[in-house]
């Protein structure tokens, strides 16, 4: 029989399983590549990778680690065991001396490192050894896989039962698989790479259209609040023209008119410095201008000069600022954030009284501007400070261009100073403000 032929003929056998096993070999191999042109998960790839091997190979256990080239240490691996599992068990261990195992050494050195007796073999941690032998363990090799260009990727370990040195088979089947290893990692690399290029392109896009929307709000609002003011300022010069010529405008009422007309020009002029500042700070050129002074005037010079608002809106302002607070900051900037906080407060407080502390401690000045209004909801406390962002529940009708709060909040950062709001809709808002006393010297 077939048989007794091979028992007399032993050589014949040996033969005949060694074709076998390359032919499983090379089916096995086969089925990878098919894999990863499907594009598999790498895990899957991986592990059908070792166990191909494994199932040729009586006695032997088969591992695949991933190299972490930034920080030098294994991230991820097909582990050693009898039930496989892409796992982040070797996430953390260093490859570099002294070495955990052989997989560290081979991938740090860039070249195989064979142990032919694990438990006698002294260059290796003993969590690592105590590893192998409690897994009867004996001997193992480990090859590096490398990329295209010759970056370690990672390992691939062949482990024995036995006390064994590779058989020129063995090291041929290790030099494959590691090759095949190594293309399967590097394919999903470039997948990876390719898949985040393609969502930054498309968070790009997203920013890009997002920013066009604003500039076109912004333009639209912009238009509204420098032509609406002008257009009015026109025709009323027009027709008290008219009035002038006929007589019928006394020397008090040119007075009043020159006054209205001025007071809506400094609108028209301080929505224009507000853009100019909104750009300046969008491009990291908000100059400041140091000057010593008293912050507890010019917050009180600020809520005298909005009197005529405050009244206008049917609301008061109950200001504490009694203590003198000298230090230096950019006088004009400062005024400014003063001047849009309590116009905001005015502007959305729905005519409730509006409170103003500014107290200092330790070198740092702590102002508060709290308002009763219609508030703002808690996910738009960050977003309020975002340039054109106007977060205005629907019915209001105020104006403005979304600029005033990013502009105070650029003024405040560049004194190294903080901002932050607490609201909730329909309890109004507190703003606080901390800024040093002396941000210049900071």
């Amino acid at each position: 029989t077939m048989s007794d032929q091979l028992a007399r003929y032993p050589e014949y056998n040996q033969i005949i399983q060694a074709v076998l096993k390359a032919d499983a070999l090379l089916s096995g191999q086969k089925e990878v590549l098919e894999l990863l042109a499907k594009k598999a998960p790498l895990f899957q790839i991986l592990h059908r990778l070792v166990s191909i091997v494994e199932e040729q190979y009586d006695g032997t256990f088969c591992s695949i680690l991933l190299v972490d080239s930034v920080n030098k240490t294994f991230k991820a691996g097909v582990r050693v065991e009898y039930e496989k599992n892409y796992s982040e068990e070797e996430t953390g261990v260093s490859i570099l001396p002294p070495y955990m195992g052989p997989c560290c050494m081979a991938s740090h050195l860039h070249e195989p490192v064979l142990v032919a007796d694990i438990a006698n073999d002294a260059r290796w941690q003993a969590p690592w050894r105590d590893w192998a032998l409690s897994n009867d363990l004996q001997s193992c090799r480990s090859q590096p896989i490398f990329s295209s260009t010759g970056e370690v990727l990672g390992t691939f370990a062949m482990y024995h039962k036995k006390h064994a040195d590779p058989t020129s088979a063995n090291l041929y089947q290790i030099e494959v698989t590691s090759h095949i290893a190594g293309i399967a990692i590097e394919r999903k690399l470039i997948e990876q790479a390719e898949l985040l290029k393609i969502e930054e392109e498309r968070r790009l896009n997203a920013e890009l259209t997002q920013a066009i929307q604003m500039r076109d709000e912004f333009l639209s609002i912009a238009s509204h609040e420098l032509s609406s003011p002008l257009a009015l300022l026109k025709m009323q010069t027009e027709l008290h023209k008219e009035m002038l010529e006929e007589g019928e405008l006394s020397h008090e009422d040119m007075v009043q008119l020159f006054d209205n007309h001025a007071a809506r020009l400094d609108k028209v002029i301080a929505a224009v410095r507000t853009m100019l500042d909104s750009s300046s700070a969008s491009a990291g050129r908000l100059e400041l201008n140091y000057h010593d002074f008293d912050l507890a005037d010019l917050l009180k010079d600020v809520v005298q000069r909005l009197k005529p608002l405050v009244e206008k809106s049917g609301t008061h302002i109950h200001l504490q600022a009694d203590t003198p607070i000298f230090g230096q900051w950019d006088q004009f900037k400062i005024e400014q954030v003063f001047t849009n906080l309590i116009t905001n407060g005015i502007k959305y407080g729905d005519h409730k009284p509006i409170s103003i502390t500014l107290t200092s401690d330790q070198g740092i000045a702590h102002l508060e501007v709290q308002d009763q209004g219609i508030g703002i909801a808690p996910e738009d406390h960050n977003k309020i400070f975002e340039r054109f962002e106007r977060v205005v529940p629907t019915g209001n009708k105020a104006s403005g261009l979304g600029l005033g709060l990013h502009i105070v909040r650029e003024i405040v950062v560049a004194h190294q100073g903080t901002i932050g709001v607490e609201s909730e809709i329909g309890s109004g808002a507190k703003f606080t403000i901390e800024l040093p006393t002396h941000a210049m010297a900071m």
